[in-house]
């Protein structure tokens, strides 16, 4: 199973009372968007409707504030994205247009909780994720938020890929947003630093996006080999009418039975791959 892929995305500079922002190219029904937003105020965003949050926090000095929601994208005008904030504030986005997630309705995204750090740094480090459900070809977004453009993330953490980083507008001062990406199976994942061109207040953290789950099915039946079979005692078995013609040079047979004279009962070939 392959891990989700990052198929576009889009990054918006903001200013006011209402954050737009915009819409990777081509979605298509049931892609999963996901947007990360910072303001440069500790002021609470007002969720668009149809997004689902699973992450809003301020940097410990409360000078800014980042957040995060998913949807499903149903491809029409439901989809756009305004987020609100009480007062004027510039603000920076990033949204993420996925392909091959799991349904979120079954299994959302899942994210570490970041509190941010607790003095000025140059070096946001994102928390560890550990998502349900043990090792998955996961797809991994690093992702931090800090005050003050007049620090701007120059690097994303160390083996993540497609590095994006924007400011607000109306100015050099107000906040920074940074994301990148990383396709990898594993059953938890660290990732090690942004780089900031200079120190200031942040939260980091990290997304899991699960891959869909295995299907089992069966496969066409093949021809067997019957002078294979033998019963527990070693003799050769009369397999007329027991088992499935699924047996063949290489094959695993399913064995739902102790005793191999009843293999027949229950022997399948599993997916696209053989597995017993």
């Amino acid at each position: 199973m392959a891990s989700p892929t990052v198929e576009t995305t889009a990054l918006t500079a903001t200013n006011g009372t209402s954050h737009a922002l915009t819409l990777p190219a081509s979605i298509a029904v049931g892609d999963l968007l996901i947007y990360v937003m910072t303001t440069d105020g500790g002021g609470a965003h007002t969720v668009d409707a149809g997004y689902n949050e699973i992450f809003d926090n301020v940097d410990f000095s409360s000078n800014s504030r980042t957040s995060v929601a998913w949807r499903t994208a149903t491809a029409d005008s439901n989809d756009d994205i305004s987020i609100g904030t009480a007062a004027g504030e510039r603000g920076a986005g990033i949204v993420y247009r996925i392909s091959g997630a799991e349904d979120p309705a079954t299994q959302a995204p899942e994210m570490s909780s970041s509190t941010g750090n607790t003095a000025q740094s140059n070096s946001p480090d994102p928390d560890a994720v550990t998502p349900t459900g043990g090792s998955k070809d996961y797809l991994y977004l690093a992702a931090m938020g800090c005050n003050d453009a007049r620090s701007i993330a120059l690097s994303g953490p160390s083996g993540f890929a497609n590095f994006l980083t924007q400011n607000p507008a109306g100015g050099a001062n107000g906040c920074n947003v940074a994301t990148a990406e990383l396709q990898e199976t594993s059953a938890s994942q660290d990732p090690g630093t942004f780089a900031l061109d200079g120190g200031e207040t942040w939260v980091a953290f990290t997304i899991a996006v699960h891959p869909p789950p295995t299907v089992v099915t069966p496969l066409s039946w093949r021809p067997v080999y019957p002078d294979r079979v033998r019963s527990t005692l070693g003799q050769p078995v009369n397999t007329a009418g027991l088992i499935p013609p699924c047996h063949d040079e290489g094959e695993i047979i399913v064995r739902m039975r102790r005793h191999a004279i009843l293999i027949g009962h229950a022997a399948y070939r599993i997916g696209g791959t053989r597995a017993a």
